[in-house]
């Protein structure tokens, strides 16, 4: 079933664009304006109805398959979720001005573990994926172009080396919840000389201990990572 036929209003430029493409989305769905197993409209024209870029569509996309909201068929498109009574993970209903804070802190307590368990389990083509995103960081670093999507590509790496897909799952939720402020970060990062290389430097303290196949370096080197995150980004816990 095809929702061309549906009609959506041009985002308001005054709110985050992917934010707001996503919510209009999500409560057409919720509402059952877009049926389970109804098939949503392809990037383009869905850019051209919001008045936004394919990127933005493409982002908002996956905050919603995230959610659970969506799926995407090779070849076929994206549907709207068969079961949306099923519990999800879902940040947008967090207020929003905790909602960083909650996602952060549940990062920081998941992804040490889950790169300590990539450095027990990771085979040697996973090794070579994260070592590719590592100089796909580097690169961003020294261009000064794509850092967060290099960045978030190397977590998403890691995580599939840890081998369980409930924690890629679980990474992209947190990936996609911060994304915002994550590119707020780099983009103030730039500004400073040295502060990305920095990061790159965390990342390599991560990539050696996974190599090593060390769990406690590795937990180590990911908490150390997240901590000075957080302090980059501000942000802080009770």
């Amino acid at each position: 079933m095809s929702i061309v036929h549906h009609q959506f209003e041009p985002a308001d430029r005054h709110n985050t664009l992917t934010d707001q493409v996503a919510s209009i989305v999500r409560e057409r769905i919720l509402s059952g304006d877009l049926a389970p197993g109804a098939r949503l409209p392809g990037e383009q024209q869905l850019a051209e109805a919001f008045e936004v870029s394919r990127t933005v569509i493409r982002e908002a996309i996956a905050r919603l398959r995230v959610d659970g909201l969506v799926m995407s068929k090779q070849g076929l498109g994206t549907f709207v979720g068969e079961n949306l009574a099923v519990p999800r993970l879902d940040a947008e209903s967090l207020q929003a001005n905790k909602r960083v804070g909650f996602v952060f802190e549940l990062r920081s307590i998941m992804e040490p573990d889950i790169v300590s368990l990539a450095a027990r389990r990771r085979t040697d083509e996973q090794m070579q994926r994260i070592e590719e995103a590592m100089a796909g960081f580097e690169t961003s670093v020294k261009t000064s172009r794509g850092s967060v999507d290099a960045d978030l590509a190397l977590h998403h790496a890691i995580a599939i080396a840890a081998g369980n897909p409930l924690f890629v799952s679980l990474m992209e939720f947190t990936q996609t919840a911060l994304r915002d402020t994550l590119v707020a970060s780099h983009r103030s990062l730039m500004t400073l000389e040295g502060s990305l290389m920095r990061v790159h430097k965390e990342h390599e303290a991560i990539f050696r201990a996974i190599r090593d196949r060390n769990e406690t370096a590795a937990r180590r080197a990911a908490a150390t990572h997240l901590t000075y995150a957080a302090n980059r980004m501000s942000i802080t816990f009770s």
